[in-house]
């Protein structure tokens, strides 16, 4: 069963109530509670490098005309923060990671 994130948090008691009627059995019911973590990730300690954009960090014509990788590294965030975006410009981008 896949239940909505946003039915999970905003229940008052953060408790599953869960009932299966098994057959020649009865219902059988259980509760289980959990904890939502409403507390954001403190970016504090979170390192951003971006890496030369080309070989020798300039960007010629030909360059331009064509698709340039960007990469770098971000360090120090929450093992949870595992979305990541990019803006250059009015551009947005998914960034991809490599862990």
């Amino acid at each position: 069963m896949t239940v909505p994130g946003s039915g999970l948090s905003a229940d008052a008691d953060s408790t599953i109530n869960v009932t299966v009627n098994v057959t020649g059995v009865g219902p059988i019911s259980t509760n289980h509670s959990y904890v939502i973590d409403v507390t954001a990730p403190n970016p504090a300690g979170a390192v951003l490098n971006v890496n030369a954009v080309t070989a020798d960090n300039v960007l010629n014509a030909a360059e331009s005309g064509g698709n340039v990788t960007l990469t770098g590294t971000l360090t120090g965030i929450p093992s949870r923060c595992s979305d990541h975006s990019c803006d250059l410009g009015d551009q947005q981008c998914d960034v991809h990671s490599d862990s």
